[in-house]
């Protein structure tokens, strides 16, 4: 079931790769939490890199950001050694927490022409698919969770690249911390 703007968040945690955790429902300050396909995916890698840069926005904003992922622990360490995209990595390769958040898999957004346009584009900044994991049809989600795990941003992508722009996660958070309430979401595309 999807989550929408202003429901509670579902009472679990997430185990980053170090080991630290995050209690949805008891988050101090407002948490990004981005669930993508596996390290190997090109598009995700993409992904990866819009918001490694905005790291220091989301640090200036004493918001935590958390990526989950379907690869394994060690697959996703190597990326991550890689990448340094300095935010917290999950690893879920059995999926319980996108089912969790509502994240499907879709087989239609992913044989979707964007889907391809996303590829292609990744493609073109060099990144290249690596070892398949998980639901090959898995879509992106994010959302933006305030304290005590209130959604305040709910994005669920309709193909494999319509990830929640950097530039609504932030907004949400601003907004958060503004006390202006909950947004909403625009696809990327």
């Amino acid at each position: 079931m999807k989550l929408r703007v202003g429901d509670d968040v579902p009472d679990v945690a997430l185990q980053a790769l170090d080991g630290t955790r995050l209690d949805c429902r008891r988050s101090k300050g407002p948490v990004v939490v981005t669930f993508t396909r596996h390290a190997g995916c090109p598009v995700c890698q993409l992904h990866v890199g819009r918001m490694a840069a905005a790291m220091p926005e989301f640090r200036a904003r004493s918001c935590g950001v958390w990526m989950v992922f379907q690869s394994t622990p060690e697959r996703l360490r190597e990326a991550m050694a890689r990448w340094q995209p300095g935010f917290a990595a999950v690893a879920d390769p059995a999926a319980g927490l996108y089912d969790a958040f509502g994240a499907a898999a879709s087989l239609t957004g992913y044989l979707h022409p964007r889907s391809l346009l996303a590829l292609v584009r990744a493609t073109i900044a060099g990144k290249r698919h690596g070892r398949f994991e998980g639901r090959e049809t898995q879509m992106p989600a994010d959302f933006v969770l305030g304290p005590g795990g209130r959604i305040a941003l709910a994005h669920y992508g309709s193909d494999v690249g319509d990830d929640a722009r950097v530039e609504a996660l932030l907004a949400a958070v601003d907004s958060l911390k503004a006390g202006r309430g909950p947004l909403t979401c625009e696809p990327t595309t």
